[in-house]
């Protein structure tokens, strides 16, 4: 049996100054693209967004682009943490956006079985997506599809105990 290729690509950033460059690269590409998330924007495109979307913007989005540049404006990687590697799983072709997520999952469960910590960053896929000048610099096909961020480093802190999560509902039908 021939099991075809993955569709999922790789960009690795050794070193915490590439890592860093690449944060405040997209931290840029964030700033240029701040005027997409503007209040009159916003309100213009309301009814074509869900509530979820928007509160999103709102209060998830908004605030962590102003985080961020303001920890980079003090020379600080807000992003990544200042880790010392990341890696951005990206798809091509016909890859299904989960298939970049599951790859980064793994990627998490061997950083951590190797005692580093991890940190998955969804949120710079869309800035990097529609940023040609990212694409260039890094390499980076102009058509990928969904990618996801993944931050490596060495834990401050050990903790004894993981939170306790909980899905939000299960369902038997």
């Amino acid at each position: 049996m021939q099991v075809s290729p993955s569709n999922v690509e790789l960009l690795v950033l050794r070193g915490k100054d590439k890592v860093k460059d690449f944060s405040f690269d997209v931290i840029g590409s964030m700033r240029k693209a701040r005027w997409m998330f503007s209040k009159p924007l916003r309100q213009f495109l309301r009814p074509f967004l869900t509530k979820g979307e928007y509160e999103s913007i709102e209060t998830f989005l908004m605030p962590l682009m102003a985080s961020l540049e303001e920890k980079q404006a003090k020379g600080d990687d807000g992003l990544t943490g200042s880790a010392p590697l990341a890696m951005y799983f990206y798809g091509v072709g016909f890859a299904d956006p989960v298939d970049c997520q599951v790859a980064a999952t793994y990627a998490m469960i061997a950083g951590e079985a190797l005692e580093l910590g991890t940190r998955m960053i969804g949120s710079v896929a869309p800035f990097i997506r529609h940023s040609h000048t990212l694409q260039n610099k890094y390499g980076l096909p102009a058509k990928h599809i969904s990618g996801v961020l993944v931050a490596f480093g060495y834990p401050e802190v050990k903790y004894n105990k993981a939170i306790k999560r909980q899905l939000g509902a299960v369902r038997y039908s």
